[in-house]
């Protein structure tokens, strides 16, 4: 099986991620402080040595403003 590289944010045409890194890392350093936050979407304890990402709404509309898990995250995503 092979493992294709992801590609940055600004080759993939999201130009305007800003906003969502600035939130990310205030998000991160937060739970730097506060280790064990609940994930936004299956509740279990999250902490910085894991994937995790700024979740977005189920329709990608906008941000729950909020950190999951990535395996979280990437499930609930439309097919």
């Amino acid at each position: 099986m092979t493992t294709r590289a992801r590609r940055s944010t600004r080759t993939r045409g999201k130009t305007n991620d800003g906003p969502h890194k600035t939130l990310r890392k205030r998000l991160i350093a937060d739970l730097t402080q506060r280790p064990g936050q609940p994930c936004a979407r299956c509740g279990l304890p999250m902490y910085v040595t894991q994937l995790l990402d700024l979740d977005h709404t189920d329709d990608r509309s906008g941000y729950l403003r909020s950190l999951s898990h990535r395996a979280c995250n990437s499930a609930r995503r439309p097919a």
